[in-house]
């Protein structure tokens, strides 16, 4: 396992609140879970999301299709899996590298990422 403490972040992450913002798999993570799941951390270069049960992903590990979900902003591409942090209860928090699918997608990134800022700065 990958410690979230052990590789360096060049961009800030951004908190989320629970509930508001998800990512959505191509099929189930699990035998007991749907294919959505609440994310806690977004940035630039990638997402964190909360789990209930561990749905047999690692370090290195690749998701293609995934959607991440904030409202009515729907951003498609893929994720490699960082870390996976089964203290984070229940289950894990699992971190990811996210690739946007094409440069649409890259763009309603930066557009939620600066929204997430002006707002927390009180713009």
């Amino acid at each position: 396992m990958i410690s979230p403490a052990t590789f360096t972040r060049r961009d800030p992450r951004h908190a989320l609140r629970p509930g508001s913002c998800f990512v959505d798999f191509p099929g189930p993570l699990s035998d007991t879970e749907d294919a959505s799941a609440p994310m806690t951390h977004i940035s630039v270069a990638g997402l964190a999301f909360q789990t209930a049960v561990l749905p047999g992903l690692e370090a290195g590990s690749i998701v293609e299709g995934v959607t991440v979900r904030v409202g009515d902003c729907r951003i498609e591409g893929d994720i490699v899996v960082q870390y996976v942090d089964p203290t984070k209860t229940p289950g894990a928090e699992i971190g990811c590298v996210f690739h946007p699918a094409g440069d649409g997608n890259a763009d309603r990134l930066m557009a939620l990422i600066a929204g997430i800022e002006a707002a927390r700065a009180g713009v």
